[in-house]
């Protein structure tokens, strides 16, 4: 194990930003304890840059979903990625650990396998085919070298076409292990604690935070009670943002307690524990809700072209994946002009109050949880990767 290893990664989204920071802690320390000379760098986001990794880049706050939406940052990811490219190419990088964000990282491996077929590529977190863009297997399968895949319902897409391809199971299986839980059912007398969380893109903030704090203001009045809320920043970008449009709605429907809503940062497990609702925009999100057995109502918004071209090549059920996994809508949603305060409002109370309601919701949580599990994940999934490079097993 004498040969210098560099390994790049590209992160796109605030998400996969956390996944990549799971998985490099593991490899990281095992680069440690077997004096392996490396050198990290990265497309990454805040959690990548607490680990000694350089940064090359950063697009996680211009992620997007959606086929107009993408649009209004497609000029600066043109450049991050050509910046990106020839970033590995002129630095002889070795490996290329591609995490999610499939929109730039299937390009950003095709370009790199046409001008340097050496580069070894690595998907985690690859397209998820089962739901939608069966294509996309045979695409990985030509420009991936090796594909580590949390969701078992891609296996049988995959194998067709990917060589060394490997079901892993979700790192939030071991991130979410010992955590205790709090299944209380609130009466008419006790405190509620109300979770926000608005997204970790630039149009799920915009188009979703005004309606949930209008809802959640209106809760607080049809209550007549003690309300919790706190909102969930993913970026501290959004946070300017985020405390104008607190401070205009309170004035507008005079709240005078300036305690009643709280923004925090990078705190999103601590206030999914604390709560006994919560409000999401659909997305990694949902998953975290499901590991810690929450009640959530997911509401989600995009321009009703993305809509409608989502409707054609999107042949699920549910939106969220959670639902998606449990073949069952565990989590109400509520999508586009669904989204509005009465139906938030409705379905949050039987979330809270409705025993019956609670509690089959309880048992399909169980079940999906029970199917989906899998114990040191993380681990198993770095054993696959220093395998992979240095044909070892990790100790």
């Amino acid at each position: 194990m004498n040969k210098k290893i560099k390994l790049f990664i590209s992160v796109g989204e605030i998400s996969g930003d956390l996944q990549a920071y799971y998985l490099l802690n593991n490899l990281i320390r095992f680069f440690n304890e077997k004096n392996i000379d490396y050198k990290l760098s990265a497309l990454g986001g805040d959690k990548i840059k607490s680990l000694p990794v350089e940064i090359i880049d950063d697009i996680t706050t211009l992620s997007t979903v959606g086929f107009i939406e993408q649009f209004k940052f497609l000029r600066k990811q043109v450049k991050v990625f050509y910046k990106i490219s020839e970033y590995i190419i002129q630095n002889n990088i070795q490996y290329v650990l591609c995490v999610d964000n499939q929109g730039f990282n299937l390009k950003l491996a095709k370009y790199l396998k046409k001008h340097n077929e050496n580069i070894k590529l690595i998907y985690y977190f690859p397209p998820p085919v089962a739901i939608w863009g069966k294509w996309n297997a045979k695409i990985v399968g030509k420009n991936f070298d090796l594909v580590l895949d949390p969701f078992e319902d891609n296996k049988p897409y995959y194998e067709k076409y990917v060589k060394n391809y490997y079901y892993t199971g979700h790192p939030f299986n071991d991130i979410y292990q010992n955590i205790s839980y709090n299944s209380t059912k609130k009466t008419s007398s006790d405190k509620i604690t109300i979770g926000i969380f608005p997204g970790s893109r630039y149009h799920e903030i915009k188009n979703l935070t005004n309606i949930f704090i209008k809802s959640i203001i209106y809760f607080k009045k049809t209550l007549n009670k003690e309300i919790q809320v706190y909102i969930a920043l993913s970026h501290n970008k959004y946070l300017d943002h985020m405390l104008d449009l607190k401070l205009k709605l309170m004035r507008k429907y005079n709240i005078t307690d300036t305690k009643f809503i709280k923004i925090k940062f990078d705190k999103s497990k601590e206030i999914m524990l604390e709560s006994d609702l919560l409000i999401l925009a659909s997305g990694t999100v949902t998953l975290q809700a499901l590991f810690l057995k929450k009640m959530a109502i997911i509401a989600y918004k995009v321009s009703p072209l993305t809509y409608l071209i989502a409707k054609l090549l999107v042949k699920v059920k549910f939106i969220g994946m959670s639902n998606i996994l449990a073949d069952h809508e565990i989590y109400k949603e509520l999508i586009n002009s669904k989204v509005n305060t009465k139906n938030i409002i409705k379905y949050g109370m039987k979330y809270l109050f409705d025993e019956k309601f609670i509690n089959e919701k309880r048992e399909y949580i169980n079940q999906t949880l029970n199917k989906i599990s899998k114990k040191n994940v993380i681990k198993n999934t770095s054993r696959i990767i220093l395998k992979y490079i240095f044909n070892i097993d990790e100790n």
